[in-house]
């Protein structure tokens, strides 16, 4: 009976949807995209990370009519909105997504294959999903999706699995977050052990592969794409690849040099626990770069010693305790940081490592965008530090590739 389901809802999809498709690109924006009225002017890159205007987003529509703004998030494995009669949730315009509303909507059954066994809420399949500070749980159901793309018409994903949050303590998507605000959920890409992940339930669509370049955060408002399947560009020869654990996307980060000198640092500081603790993955959902204590701490004091006879120390501007004055001495080369994975290393330069921040009138200090985590959370490569980069996973072969790139429209 349970296979018999899947094979149903597979099938279903694939009658709904021309056969010809086998790509699909969605156009990614910063929360100011959406209304530029919901966010002051000339804001510092503290207060950017404030109203997460270092993260992107997309449009979908849930249901026949509904614009639906998701966190595009590659950290997590599971997508879902918030709806009706929520408990202990954000505030959203428009309010949240009402599914008595929808004749497409219908929960999916607890005894259904594609339920991950977490929850039971009646006969129907329940989710919780836990964040460093937050939590959701809600019912796990089949919806249509129809989502904006960036050239032709929208594309509808009939029963795709999305969550409806009944319950998010503690989520919050950064400052306006009250009756303006609005982002609805997440968009998650990971595919964790979710049997109903976005890549399992549109492999027709994705081919198992995607790809993504983010802008920097002050390149403007220029828009970005999220490409899925046919629509991901071959890879040039200057690409590097690296093995990708697709559970998690966690990668294998050996070391980490500061102005192009290792750091030799223990590599058990990187790799995935028994326990399913620690690790290094690829993060969309999670602005700065954190990295564990003893990691950080080496890469701190690195940048100190490769900067120290040449700059003032700034006033740290929290959450950063790194800072430098402004303006910036003349100085040959400003040290860059790479990480280095299996077959490939990542360099970084360093005003995608620090910005300016506003201290006070008048004055301004250059912080290093970058967290120290605990020793057994993950370590996380955040946005800020993705940008102009094209990044591209290949579920299939388990690998990531990426080049550098200017992320303009593409």
């Amino acid at each position: 009976m349970g296979q018999a389901l899947v094979v149903f809802i597979f099938l279903s999809i694939l009658s709904s949807f021309p056969m010809a498709t086998n790509g699909l690109t969605i156009k990614l924006m910063r929360r100011d995209q959406v209304d530029l009225n919901l966010v002051p002017e000339n804001l510092s890159i503290a207060e950017k990370h404030k109203y997460m205007l270092t993260l992107h987003i997309l449009e979908l529509s849930v249901s026949a009519s509904r614009r639906t703004y998701l966190l595009f998030d590659t950290g997590s494995p599971f997508t879902w909105v918030q709806c009706h009669g929520c408990l202990n949730c954000f505030k959203i315009r428009g309010g949240p997504f009402d599914p008595r509303r929808s004749t497409t909507y219908r929960t999916l059954p607890f005894d259904s294959p594609l339920c991950q066994k977490q929850l039971r809420i009646r006969d129907s399949c329940g989710f919780r999903i836990s964040y460093p500070t937050s939590s959701v749980e809600g019912i796990t159901s089949l919806e249509n999706v129809l989502f904006t793309t960036t050239a032709g018409p929208p594309m509808t994903v009939p029963n795709l699995v999305l969550g409806c949050a009944t319950s998010a303590p503690g989520v919050t998507f950064g400052n306006n977050d009250g009756p303006h605000n609005p982002i609805s959920g997440i968009f998650g890409i990971a595919m964790g052990l979710f049997r109903d992940s976005f890549m399992v339930i549109t492999q027709y669509i994705t081919k198992w592969k995607f790809s993504y370049c983010l802008p920097s955060w002050n390149a403007g408002h220029i828009q970005s794409n999220l490409l899925f399947g046919d629509d991901v560009k071959p890879l040039p020869r200057s690409a590097q690849t690296t093995p990708l654990q697709t559970v998690q996307y966690y990668l294998n980060c050996y070391d980490i040099s500061v102005a192009g000198k290792r750091l030799n640092l223990d590599r058990a500081l990187f790799r995935v626990r028994p326990d399913g603790t620690g690790g290094f993955i690829m993060d969309t959902g999670t602005a700065p770069t954190c990295l564990v204590a003893p990691a950080y701490d080496k890469v701190k004091e690195a940048i100190v010693l490769s900067l120290g006879r040449h700059m003032r120390p700034g006033t740290p501007v929290r959450p950063y305790d790194l800072c430098y004055s402004w303006p910036l001495p003349r100085i040959p080369q400003l040290p860059s940081l790479t990480f280095h994975f299996q077959n490939a290393d990542l360099e970084i330069d360093f005003w995608n490592v620090f910005q300016t921040v506003q201290v006070s009138r008048g004055r301004k200090s250059v912080c290093m965008i970058m967290h120290r985590a605990d020793i057994r959370a993950p370590n996380l490569l955040g946005a800020v530090q993705q940008a102009n980069y094209r990044f591209v996973h290949n579920l299939r072969d388990q690998t990531l590739s990426f080049y550098p790139e200017t992320c303009r429209g593409n």
